[in-house]
């Protein structure tokens, strides 16, 4: 299956012939993440109800206020990042409204060390309503300077029993 991010870069009718062009092509499509502008919720709306293809939305939705959207149904699916959020307890507000909206979400991140996508990792492993993960900010770090923690190996993480999120050996020195 693919994943499409378009980024925001179509507008409503663009994003709607560009997915069902795919989608008549056969292309075994999991989700269009983010078609058009942020703040183009009616736009968001209209492609979601106008593609088979789940429509994920991303940068529509920063806080737990932005996830109020869901209750029209503007997307298919919400995309959490905690660096977006503002942590651990803004995602969990927005687990809880798309939980009771139905709406399932996968948890990404930006360009982030093992210690912030360790965190992000624990919260997709407690929340059932995050059926999806891209966690692969790890992988695309030149150097990892810390230990312990979720494993990442390709497109699979491994949960360890370290205690807390597992990482250990911050390097303190830089901080002053």
């Amino acid at each position: 299956q693919l994943r499409v991010d378009a980024n925001q870069g179509w507008e409503a009718a663009q994003a709607v012939r560009i997915i069902r062009a795919m989608e008549d092509k056969g292309l075994c499509l999991d989700l269009v993440e983010q078609p058009v502008p942020a703040m183009d919720i009616d736009g968001l709306e209209h492609v979601t109800r106008n593609v088979e293809t789940p429509i994920l939305a991303d940068e529509a939705v920063f806080s737990p206020r932005d996830a109020q959207n869901i209750r029209r149904r503007a997307a298919d699916l919400i995309n959490i990042k905690l660096m977006k959020t503002g942590g651990i307890w803004n995602a969990l507000q927005i687990c809880r409204m798309a939980e009771e909206n139905g709406v399932e979400c996968m948890l990404g991140c930006m360009l982030e060390s093992r210690l912030s996508v360790a965190a992000a990792a624990h919260l997709a492993a407690g929340q059932k309503v995050i059926t999806r993960a891209d966690l692969d900010g790890p992988s695309l770090c030149a150097v990892d300077p810390y230990e312990g923690g979720p494993e990442f190996d390709g497109a699979v993480i491994r949960m360890t029993d370290d205690a807390g999120i597992g990482v250990r050996n911050v390097p303190c020195e830089f901080w002053s």
